[in-house]
């Protein structure tokens, strides 16, 4: 069903991604329309929202493979948030490191909030009739056409709870009357009652003039969902009861994932996932290279599409377990003497007092046990799909520092309990050699960058720790993406933006 306007007016203006898909849906043939809050299309086409796409059943695999082509991902809803009919694709446009999300309805699905609980059969009428968006360049619906949706699709998620809260205010604010208000200077009120016939009964057909010509009470509202539930009840994808449940069962699953994402931070995924499954990506680096906020950054970028699981592997001021925080206080102490957890000290150890080494090996048993619960914890992440980004990640080549066993000097000692302590302490860098990351970041920092950003440290420390973050970055047997930590935090990001989602 290729409208005949197909090779008429701009292609997409936007961002460089958007501009490409769409020339290549029109060269493919396939139909698509941008079939909701239109009034928005313009910021949605430089990556400022997401794109609604109505794409009809029988083009799905063709705009599967385009899309593909172009470098878009399928990724996987949770079951509370997933709808039979609804795909996701992400893009990275690489200009401006936006990710682009793609709503793809290939079944017109809409309804209440945690349930959209009716297919509407007005997909074909939807594509024969779009239009190219002049400032956009992408297909939407006909103004008429989109001002019957949005009512219809404003009545079906209309709840009880909405009709309580605004029995005494306005039914639609910000965004939606902004939609609305758009909507009504482009539509005509006798085109709305025209595009209502073609789908629904005359009587709700005038109702639908009526509300495009001044805003509804929240009473209107509730009316014309009666009005429209009756007309499309054989378009319920659920029974009276069946549709409760499933509403609060939703609900309830998307306020749980909320709060465990802010307070529990289980390594559950309730967002979306890659289809093709999880990824683990380490960053690694020396002292004053930015590994924490480069992570957290990316983290920030990511985890508002995908479901992002963060994991610090460091001793230092990052979250830590209940058990290391009284211990803190100790490694102050103990960074006094400049020698502590350097090689040189691995085969001695003969100047430090007997408090010191008692510390030495609590903080090192502790670091050691605390390690064991991230690893346990970043593989369940991957292994239910989620991505994985890791402030540092263990490792068994360079002891003593740089996230590796601190107790190795201990590991030929006469003292049979302290060989058994150290063999214990070396159990989690072990089984991380075993599993590496997928990926490595591997932040490059100078010396001179480096002990700005970090005042105190000593030069010839920033040296050893830089060569030995290059032993550690390219040891682990994972893909290793080299990155100048020199330049400024945007010009690092958009790098590591770009290598993060190679490997996702």
């Amino acid at each position: 069903m290729t409208n005949s306007a197909a090779s008429d007016g701009p292609v997409c203006r936007g961002i460089e991604i958007l501009a490409r898909l769409t020339a290549e849906l029109d060269a493919a043939g396939v139909d698509y329309c941008h079939w909701k809050s239109n009034a928005f299309v313009k910021e949605v086409a430089w990556g400022e929202g997401d794109l609604d796409l109505l794409v009809p059943a029988q083009s799905a695999t063709a705009f599967s493979g385009v899309a593909t082509k172009l470098g878009f991902k399928s990724f996987v809803a949770s079951p509370c948030r997933a709808y039979p009919g609804i795909v996701d694709h992400l893009g990275f446009d690489q200009t401006t490191g936006v990710l682009v999300h793609l709503h793809v309805y290939h079944r017109l699905v809409t309804g209440e909030t945690h349930l959209k609980g009716y297919e509407l059969p007005w997909d074909s009428l939807m594509l024969s009739t779009r239009r190219r968006d002049p400032n956009s360049g992408l297909y939407v619906l006909d103004p008429d056409l989109e001002m019957v949706v949005f009512l219809v699709r404003e009545a079906l998620k209309l709840r009880t709870r909405d009709r309580l809260r605004h029995l005494r205010t306005p039914y639609w604010r910000g965004r939606r009357l902004a939609e609305y208000e758009w909507l009504r200077e482009r539509a005509r009120p006798e085109g709305v009652e025209d595009m209502g016939l073609r789908v629904l009964p005359p009587r709700v057909a005038q109702t639908l003039r009526g509300m495009s010509e001044r805003m509804p009470s929240v009473a209107e509202v509730a009316r014309l969902r009666r009005a429209v539930a009756a007309a499309l009840a054989v378009h319920r994808r659920y029974g009276p009861l069946g549709a409760i449940w499933q509403a609060w069962m939703r609900e309830i699953c998307w306020a749980w994932g909320g709060l465990d994402r802010r307070l529990l931070r289980r390594p559950v995924p309730h967002t979306r996932v890659p289809a093709s499954g999880g990824a683990l990506v380490a960053f690694v680096g020396s002292d004053g290279s930015g590994k924490s906020a480069v992570v957290r950054t990316v983290e920030k970028w990511l985890s508002r599409k995908a479901a992002v699981y963060t994991v610090y592997f460091g001793s230092g001021e990052g979250p830590a377990s209940l058990l290391r925080w009284p211990l803190r206080m100790a490694l102050r102490v103990l960074r006094s003497d400049r020698r502590t957890a350097t090689p040189a000290r691995e085969g001695g150890g003969e100047s430090e007092r007997g408090w010191q080494v008692i510390a030495r090996a609590v903080w090192a048993l502790v670091l050691a046990y605390e390690k064991r619960g991230k690893l346990r914890r970043a593989w369940q992440a991957k292994d239910r799909g989620m991505v994985v980004l890791c402030d540092r990640y263990p490792q068994n080549r360079v002891p003593g520092h740089m996230d590796g066993p601190l107790l190795s000097r201990w590991t030929e000692h006469r003292w049979r309990f302290l060989r058994f302590l150290a063999r214990w302490e070396r159990i989690p860098y072990d089984r991380a050699a075993t599993r590496p990351p997928d990926a490595v970041i591997h932040l490059v920092v100078s010396p001179e960058v480096a002990s700005g950003r970090k005042p105190g440290m000593d030069p010839a420390d920033i040296v050893r720790r830089t060569n030995s973050a290059h032993v550690v970055a390219h040891a682990a047997g994972a893909q290793v993406f080299t990155v100048d930590a020199d330049a400024g935090l945007d010009e690092v990001v958009a790098e590591v933006k770009r290598a993060v989602w190679s490997v996702i």
